[in-house]
């Protein structure tokens, strides 16, 4: 972690008071466990869905801690994440674009 002279995200939450929702912290600085088995490289838009390096995988610090964005902002997130899978696979939202999803390819 590296950012305007922090090497520690809890000392830039404390100086900055970015990353927290009132007084709770909800920023993370840790792996999210993505699989990573390509570049993630795209030059079609229409192959979107195979992106697949930004998918998580089983045990990702990010699968069911994502916010309540209409509970807390009134933002509808939509019914589908990024690839088309319903949202939410778990008891929450998974944080970012994707949601951790059972299928063929890895298993909650």
């Amino acid at each position: 972690f590296l950012v305007d002279g922090y090497t520690d995200i809890q000392k830039w939450i404390a100086a900055t008071g970015q990353e927290k929702l009132g007084s709770r912290v909800v920023g993370h600085y840790v792996d999210p466990l993505l699989r990573k088995d390509d570049p993630g490289l795209l030059t079609d838009p229409m192959h979107l869905s195979f992106l697949t390096p930004y998918q998580l995988l089983s045990g990702s610090p990010a699968i069911d801690t994502g916010l309540n964005l209409k509970e807390l902002f009134g933002i509808n997130p939509g019914d589908r994440d990024f690839y088309g899978s319903p949202l939410p696979q778990g008891s929450k939202l998974d944080v970012g674009a994707c949601e951790y999803r059972v299928d063929s390819s890895h298993g909650r």
